[in-house]
C-alpha cells in the first residue's frame, strides 16, 4: 500500500486583472488556471526553469499552465518553454 501524500505549492488567486500575472522585475510567475480562475503558483521565481518546475505541478490536470515575465509576455506554447 502507498501512504506517499503529495503536497501541492500554494496557490494564490490573482483575480481578472492582466496586471497580476505580470512577475516582479527579472522574475517569472508561474500560473495555472482552474475552472477559470487563474492563481499563481508558489512565489515568483528567478528563471524560467525554476517556474516551470512549479508548473509541472499541475501537468496530468486537465488545467492549463503558463509562465509569464516582467512584461506580461507569455513564456509557455504548446506545453513547452518557447
Amino acid at each position: 500500500m502507498n501512504d506517499t501524500i503529495t503536497t501541492k505549492t500554494k496557490l494564490r488567486e490573482l483575480g481578472s486583472s492582466k496586471s497580476n500575472e505580470k512577475a516582479t522585475p527579472g522574475n517569472f510567475r508561474a500560473c495555472v488556471m482552474i475552472d477559470s480562475c487563474m492563481y499563481q503558483i508558489g512565489e515568483d521565481a528567478p528563471d524560467r526553469e525554476a517556474a516551470f518546475v512549479l508548473c509541472s505541478e499541475y501537468r496530468g490536470m486537465d488545467v492549463g499552465v503558463q509562465i509569464f515575465d516582467d512584461k506580461g509576455e507569455t513564456h509557455i506554447i504548446g506545453g513547452k518553454l518557447k
